[in-house]
Parts: C-alpha cells; structure tokens; sequence
C-alpha cells in the first residue's frame, strides 16, 4: 500500500503525528513502512524556512528590536512572515531588508543546529515566539552572528543554498501587524524573470526602452490627466449652453418648478445646473434626474428663500413614492438616486400639488 502524508504534528512532546490518506492499495497496524519525501519540494521548504529566520533578523536590525515574529507560513513556491510593526515599510527599507537577507545567501555561512534545556537557550540569545510551547529541550538554530533562533523544523546546511531572496510583497493583515510575501531560490528567480518579461512587455507597448518606462508612464498618465480636464471643461461648455434646453419650467404661482432628465450627466454637473438655475432667480424648485447606464441619479435642490416653506428632504420622499430609491441632503439640496422612471409623470404631479398646497397655506 502507499499512504501519502499531507500534514506532520506534535501532539505531545516527543511525538510526531502524521496525517494523510491512503492513496494505493491497502495498510495495517503493525505494517513495515518505507518513508519517502519529494526531494525537491523538501529542499524548496528548506530554503524558504531559513529565509524566514534570515529575514526576522533583518528586520529587526532595519526597523528595530520591537519587530517580533506574529505568523509564518513556509511552503515550497513562497513564503509568508507576519511580524510586528507600527506602519508600513518605505521602499527604501524593503530594499535594505532584502539587501541583507542577500548578503548572508551570499555569505554562505553555514546553519548551526544545536539541541539544548530551554534556560540556557534563552540566555545564548535564542528568539523564543511567545505563544509557542517549548519542552524542556530546544533547538536552537544558527547563522552565524546575524540569526538565533528557537527552531524544530527543515533547513538548509548553508545560506548559499538559498540561492536567492526576493520579496514580493508588504501589506498590513492588522493593527499593529505587518505582512511580508517572499520567494527563494528557483521560484525567485521565476518571479524575477516574470516581472522582466512584464517589463519589456510595458517597454514593448509604450515604445521605449526598459530603462525609459517610468518616464514614459508618467508622461502618459499627465496627457490623460489634461484630455480628463478638457472633457470637463467641453462637458461644462455643453451643459452651459445645452442643458438648460432639457429642462423645462412651469410657474406655479410663486414658484417655478424646473424638471429635466438628462443623458449621462455626472452628479457634479447636475449640481452645477441646479446652481445655475438657482442663481438665476430666487423662487425656484429644481428636481433633475440623470440617466447613466442602469443607474439613475436625482438632485432636488431649492431656492434658499423657499426653504422656510418647502424643504427638499420632504420632496424627495414625495418622489420616491413613485420612483422608488431615495436620498439624503439640507432643507435646500438633496442628492440621491431612483429605481425606476416608470412614474416620473405621476411623480411631478405629487410635486405640483404638495408645492401649490404649501403656498396656498401660507397665503391663507
């Protein structure tokens, strides 16, 4: 038979588990087994469970002493090393820390494995990780001056069999707690040649030469920034003589009320429409509906001297019973969006009357 083993565990000291699953054949307690592990994969491990010990020591000489080892993960294409930190690394120092984790690769020290009673590990200089358990015999793992550490699992006899070190990434995973990606040796290199290939591609596009990428990015990213601002400015030359000829007015009494809905028109350029019409007299009610794909906005905006009589919060819940959908603002301005125009002409109806009934009250 063939067991193939997917986890390996401690469950008391001095005992290993192994868990897994019979994938051939059949086993029986008492059975003479053979154990085999997959070379490769076991040396990627290797070097990616040094790097990890490599990489705590450089972050604590970069960034200082308060830098304590919080989750790890080390698996064959990466690894993973959460750590404490207040903020996020610069990039200046995510270059010094993999700048140094290089220098013990290439340094090829090697890895000292030294078994001794806890107390006298932790008085060599051993880094213990709190929330682990020690028996009373340790591991202590070596590099050198650079890295100590309390250590049970796989590494490799020397730095240089790393190869090579290279971080891909740094987030935060959480207050106080900073997240560190890196990859080691053949996997690195891998990353190393994607991120080239991803670089010419760039240079390929843009026509330039690899060198030559950033300037061009940035120039391009500036053209685009002044063809957005011209678009503006040609949309608020449109709206200004356009916009008005979509909306249409109707007195009511005292008030004019102004409805238009309009075809793909940004919320910031309903609003300055409204201004517009606003500006434009001091009775005005303006209630206008925008039409960007699926989405429909709305905007009622008020004259400020009729918002001791009416007030647009109270509007827009006289449209949304039509409209469905809602909206939030001051007495004088509401800004929101609607679920359907299905009852636009029953909604402005409702309008008129609740404006014609306020106004006849007060004249009353």
């Amino acid at each position: 038979g063939m067991f193939f083993v997917e986890d390996t565990q401690s469950p008391v000291d001095g005992v290993i588990a192994h868990r897994g699953y019979v994938s051939k054949g059949s086993i029986r307690v008492g059975d003479r087994v053979f154990a085999h592990i997959e070379e490769e994969r076991r040396e990627d491990i290797k070097r990616n469970h040094t790097a990890t010990h490599l990489l705590h020591a450089a972050l604590r000489e970069v960034l200082g002493e308060h830098v304590r080892q919080a989750g790890s993960l080390v698996a064959d294409q990466y690894l993973r090393f959460d750590f404490t930190h207040f903020q996020a690394l610069t990039e200046e120092e995510l270059k010094k820390v993999e700048e140094l984790v290089n220098l013990q690769v290439m340094k090829n020290q090697p890895v000292l494995v030294e078994e001794m009673d806890y107390q006298s590990a932790i008085r060599s200089g051993a880094i213990a990780i709190f929330e682990e358990k020690y028996g009373e015999r340790v591991r202590v793992l070596s590099v050198g001056d650079f890295s100590r550490e309390l250590c049970g699992g796989t590494h490799v006899s020397r730095t240089g069999d790393i190869g090579y070190f290279r971080i891909v990434s740094e987030s935060s995973v959480g207050a106080g707690i900073r997240r560190i990606v890196a990859k080691t040796g053949r996997w690195a290199v891998e990353h190393a040649f994607e991120e080239r290939r991803r670089l010419m591609e760039l240079s390929r596009l843009l026509g330039v030469s690899a060198e030559d990428t950033t300037v061009a990015v940035q120039r391009l990213m500036e053209e685009i920034r002044e063809k957005e601002r011209e678009i503006n400015r040609l949309r608020e030359k449109l709206l200004a003589g356009d916009g008005l000829s979509g909306v249409r007015r109707e007195n009511l009494g005292e008030v004019e009320l102004h409805v238009g809905v309009l075809e793909d028109i940004e919320p910031k350029e309903m609003l300055a429409l409204a201004d517009r019409i606003r500006n434009s007299t001091h009775n005005a009610v303006v209630f206008l509906l925008s039409k960007r794909g699926e989405k429909v906005s709305c905007l009622i905006a008020l004259s400020r001297e009729l918002t001791d009589r009416l007030s647009a919060k109270e509007l827009i819940k006289v449209v949304s019973e039509h409209l469905g959908g809602g909206g939030g603002g001051r007495d004088d301005l509401v800004q929101g969006g609607v679920n359907s125009l299905d009852g636009l002409q029953s909604a402005v109806e409702s309008l008129k009357s609740v404006i014609i009934e306020r106004f006849m009250e007060v004249r009353g």
